[in-house]
Order: C-alpha cells, then structure tokens, then sequence
C-alpha cells in the first residue's frame, strides 16, 4: 500500500533526523545548519566558525572525562540559550534560531570558561 510505504519512509526519515533538510527542501527559507561542538579538558572546537542564520542546531561531543554543558549567547545580549549537562563519551542537541550576528558559546561548568572552553561563531548572510 503506497500510504503505509509514506508512513514507514516518514518515521525512518523522523529517526535519523532528515526531516529539517526535507523542510528546507520544500522552499523554508530559514537556513538549517548544523554545528558540532567538541568539547575537550579545556576546549571547544567547532566544526564549523561561520553560519547562514536560521534554525541551528548544535551538538556537542563530550570527548572529555568531566561532565561540560553548552551555553550560547548573541554578543550584546542576556538571553541565553542552554543544553544541560553531557556526560563523557556523550552527546546532547540544542536547536535554536540565531540572527545574523556573533554568538560566543562557552561550557558554564565550574571554571571551564576561564580553563578555555569558548568559542565565537559569525553568523551571517
């Protein structure tokens, strides 16, 4: 039956996370990107430093043997977008919608920011 073929296509595209690129696809003019965020003792490095704005989902890699968390903020503001804490050998997603600006990303564990965890990402046209 060709409806029950859409809905298993549906569900397998759901669980491996393809749907946002089928949205964009469709003519959403939002960006969709993707970011991930390895986190190390003491260090964030991203897969990517620049970004079309739009819906972005980050997701940090926790290559390290502490817990570490991911903050992201536009540079001027308070409003502070957060993923809980990822466990060693783990990995969390955050998605959030980001304006052309630059976005500092830090680790608000203990004093893993001021030990290097941060990292600026430009996020333009």
């Amino acid at each position: 039956n060709r409806n029950a073929a859409l809905i298993l296509l549906s569900a397998s595209l759901i669980a491996f996370g393809v749907v946002p690129a089928l949205a964009a696809d469709r003519g959403d003019a939002a960006a969709r990107n993707y970011v991930q965020v390895s986190a190390r003792e003491f260090y964030f490095g991203l897969s990517k430093t620049k970004v079309k704005p739009g819906i972005t989902t980050f997701e940090l890699v926790n290559y390290g043997e502490d817990d570490h968390d991911l903050a992201v903020r536009r540079k001027g503001s308070s409003s502070v977008k957060h993923l809980a804490d990822v466990k060693p050998g783990e990995r969390g997603r955050l998605t959030t919608r980001l304006r052309s600006d630059t976005y500092v990303l830090w680790c608000t564990t203990s004093e893993h920011r001021e030990r290097g965890m941060k990292a600026s990402l430009k996020v333009r046209r």
